[in-house]
């Protein structure tokens, strides 16, 4: 109820108007059917249902409740309450975390009051970031298209219509006549035309992953989300981007997680992308599959062979996984493999340490979400959030020491007295303990084969297939990720102060178009968050005092003492060479 209510109307549910009540009263059978935004007026007959029983039951007056019944099902937030804006997806993590930490009941028992480390100016920088990408980039949502239904060369009755009544509001679906009379788009109720300007604009056919005009996309009976222009029956096509993002900005030194964003139009108490959200990494996740390799006694100028690998895959079936261009560079070093986001070298990595020894090292770096462990899961086919990922990487700039992210730095009690602080323990009069994260972790990763990651991920950036956040004057590390036909695309960070996940997809498994990679797609709103970000021009990443850095061709390599290769300095440049095109 406080979530409806904090939704609906944008107050908390003591401060509900009694229809207001009434109404997210009758919604409790099937809250998503009878939602006033989806069905206005099955949510007013619910809300007639619930006052006629308070009437009966003596709780409400007949006389007030004709001025309940006249009420409009929704109100305008700004209205009643201030909007929580940017800052929607943040304050719905942190309540879900004090509930997970506390459970239901006890953060009202106690009044509990918590400062958090939002930063609003981050967060604000990360939801523009995200909203940019698949705004400007990637377009509006064209079509839906339904299944092809004819009967002797005519429509049958069309069934979809029955769902498109929500036309009271200010954007709605409509159905495309069968003849693709735009002037003639249908709800239940009515018809409308679509503004000319619109009848050509370019938006995203989901039936092949391009972009085109509209009117060339039609072929009868799809589903247009359009919104009213004016007071007429003229409506233009809804502006909001097809697909969505996610962001996660977590500061490295203490795990403080400063922003989180949840994808277009998240509501409170709605679905979070950043946390929540689980969807294959693609080459984003190898860094763990290279650590456990670094901990298993390799160094980055190890050299391995990219040819073609067959594997079986189980009822007779071979796995041979491919490289994005489609050929073989022959004897490379562990460092170029990365930089070129080598499939098959990944592959050959986590064959020789084990499946398991890579998922044990994610889950010790803070990886939550449970990973399907084998062999696909070195080209980032098991699913991951995008808070994992910047968990994750922030532990390897932390040099292999783990910290829980962390969305409470103080907890107090109603009268404004100290209960605990992040990293350290709370007794409540009832006998719960809880543990506030926030305290370093075992460590998970030797310091120098941490850094030694670190320094390979730093060639991704200066090289690779991160190259687009190359700044000479500023210390950053990354890896991208792209997955099977460019479903999602991700760009996860580091710099000496921050580590920063960024993910763009859908909600489905629908592609975002050719060559959407993470470097093209997810990075570009990297960038735009990492600029928004305290200027670090000038600093470097932590070295331990078990790694030194060593010149290889004017450039810095890094590597655990007493591990230097003897020949080092005969080994090619570990960028030279022209790079082939990534999908990452």
């Amino acid at each position: 109820m406080e979530a409806a209510a904090r939704d609906y109307y944008g107050v908390s549910a003591r401060e509900l108007e009694v229809g207001e009540a009434a109404l997210l009263a009758g919604l409790v059978p099937a809250p998503s059917r009878y939602s006033p935004r989806r069905s206005p007026e099955t949510a007013k007959q619910r809300r007639h249902l619930v006052l006629g029983r308070m009437i009966a039951e003596g709780w409400v007056d007949p006389i007030d409740a004709i001025d309940y019944e006249d009420a409009p099902v929704l109100r305008n937030q700004r209205d009643r309450g201030e909007s929580l804006g940017d800052a929607t997806a943040y304050v719905t993590t942190v309540r879900r975390e004090i509930r997970r930490l506390f459970g239901p009941d006890q953060p009202f028992a106690y009044g509990l009051r918590v400062r958090t480390p939002y930063d609003a100016a981050i967060q604000s920088a990360a939801v523009a970031a995200t909203k940019m990408v698949v705004d400007k980039h990637l377009g509006r949502q064209g079509p839906r298209a339904v299944a092809d239904r004819t009967y002797r060369g005519k429509p049958p009755p069309d069934p979809y219509l029955e769902d498109l009544k929500g036309d009271e509001l200010p954007c709605f679906l409509v159905q495309v006549p069968w003849n693709r009379d735009l002037s003639k788009l249908r709800t239940q109720t009515k018809t409308w035309s679509l503004a000319p300007s619109d009848r050509y604009r370019a938006v995203f056919d989901e039936r092949d992953g391009h972009s085109r005009g509209l009117a060339g996309q039609l072929r009868g009976s799809e589903l247009v989300s359009v919104c009213r222009e004016g007071e007429g029956d003229r409506v233009v096509l809804d502006a909001k981007p097809w697909a969505q993002s996610a962001a996660v900005v977590i500061e490295n030194a203490t795990g403080r997680v400063l922003a989180i964003t949840g994808g277009n139009d998240v509501t409170l108490e709605g679905f979070v992308r950043g946390a929540q959200a689980r969807r294959q990494p693609g080459s984003s996740f190898k860094p763990y599959v290279y650590g456990a390799a670094l901990a298993s006694g390799h160094t980055q100028l190890d050299i391995f062979n990219d040819a073609p690998l067959y594997l079986p895959a189980g009822n007779g079936a071979i796995w041979s996984p491919k490289n994005y261009s489609g050929g073989y560079s022959g004897r490379v070093t562990m460092r170029n493999a990365l930089t070129r986001s080598l499939n098959t070298i990944a592959v050959r990595l986590a064959l020789e340490v084990g499946p398991t020894e890579v998922a044990r090292l994610a889950r010790a770096m803070g990886v939550k979400t449970p990973l399907r462990v084998d062999l696909t899961m070195a080209l980032g086919a098991s699913e991951i959030s995008p808070l994992d990922q910047a968990t994750g990487y922030s532990s390897i700039a932390r040099l292999g020491v783990p910290i829980d992210p962390r969305f409470l730095d103080v907890v107090d009690n109603g009268d404004g007295e100290r209960l605990g602080v992040a990293g350290g323990h709370i007794h409540l009069d009832d006998g719960t303990d809880v543990v506030l994260p926030g305290a370093p972790g075992p460590r998970a990763m030797d310091a120098a084969v941490a850094y030694q990651l670190l320094d390979m991920m730093r060639s991704v950036v200066a090289h690779g297939t991160g190259r687009r956040a190359y700044n000479p004057e500023y210390a950053r590390a990354g890896k991208t990720g792209t997955t099977n036909n460019y479903v999602d695309a991700w760009f996860c960070g580091i710099t000496p102060l921050y580590s920063v996940a960024v993910w763009v997809g859908t909600d489905g498994s629908g592609t975002l178009g050719d060559s959407e990679t993470g470097g093209k797609t997810a990075l570009p709103a990297w960038q735009a968050i990492i600029d928004a970000l305290p200027d670090q021009k000038g600093l470097e990443f932590s070295l331990p005092d078990t790694a030194v850095r060593v010149e290889i061709a004017r450039e810095l390599v890094g590597f655990a003492r007493g591990e230097v290769p003897s020949d080092v300095l005969r080994v090619p440049h570990p960028g030279a060479g022209p790079l082939p095109p990534m999908p990452d």
